[in-house]
């Protein structure tokens, strides 16, 4: 396994875009992480904490470069230094092409194990997983995690066994909410007789429509108010309405002798 991390090593000292020596590496390696009977059955094969921790600790590795080239990437004014870092991370990514054949023993725990530490890693350096070509060996070894979690039985009756729990919680808040004393639901468009009883009302308490209006209509007038004649010292005589308005311009009396 050492052979395998300096080979790598290697690798990314040169300016190469595939790890085509550390591949050829890594398959010589799988064979010795299971090793294979007639017809592919399994005769022995690494302890799964060992392989676990053989991953964990290759990817934690490769992280801790892919942060350091982003970090320079980021920093970076130059475009062809920002170009030069970006092909130096993809060089790392390749490392997932190698990691996918020492899968073998892992089982569906550990794959669990290691890719909540992809996930980690990625979260911690602030990158996304894109469509770009140099995520296809990520991809693929993310994916491969999920087949064997999926394929390991005891993964499986453990999310069974959550599901089962997660149901009878269910059914036990749907018990409490039925409980006396509590509101029993109604299915949907099912009428509700609701009874309202309103008070009666004396005949003494009845209210009069005229009571508290009795006043005389005699004291008002027809809105007419008559004309009182005002004869001012200066001879001009003139007349003055309460609703109307004084004119603009007085007029003039004739005085006949």
């Amino acid at each position: 396994m050492t052979a395998d991390k300096q080979s790598f090593g290697f690798f990314l000292d040169t300016e190469a875009l595939e790890p085509t020596a550390p591949l050829v590496l890594t398959k010589l390696l799988a064979s010795a992480f299971t090793i294979h009977g007639n017809h592919f059955t399994v005769l022995k094969h690494l302890h799964p904490n060992d392989a676990q921790d053989f991953h964990t600790e290759s990817i934690e590795a490769a992280f801790a470069k892919i942060a350091t080239y982003v970090s320079q990437e980021r920093k970076a004014s130059k475009k062809d230094d920002k170009s030069r870092y970006a092909k130096k991370r993809a060089q790392v990514l390749t490392i997932f092409k190698c990691l996918i054949q020492l899968l073998g023993p892992v089982n569906g725990r550990g794959a669990l194990n290691i890719k909540s530490e992809m996930e980690n890693g990625l979260r911690e350096i602030g990158i996304e997983v894109s469509g770009n070509r140099m995520w296809e060996g990520y991809r693929a070894y993310e994916k491969r995690l999920v087949l064997i979690a999926s394929k390991d039985s005891n993964i499986r009756a453990g999310a069974a066994r959550v599901v089962e729990q997660e149901q009878e919680q269910e059914q036990e808040l749907e018990a409490e909410g039925t409980e006396v004393g509590s509101p029993t639901p109604r299915a949907a468009g099912e009428e509700v007789d609701v009874e309202v009883e309103l008070p009666d009302l004396d005949d003494e308490d009845e209210v009069d429509p005229a009571d508290g209006m009795d006043f005389d209509l005699g004291d008002l007038e027809n809105g007419d108010e008559e004309e009182e004649p005002v004869t001012p010292s200066n001879g001009k005589r003139r007349s003055v309405a309460g609703s109307e308005r004084p004119n603009k311009k007085s007029r003039k009396s004739v005085r006949l002798e």
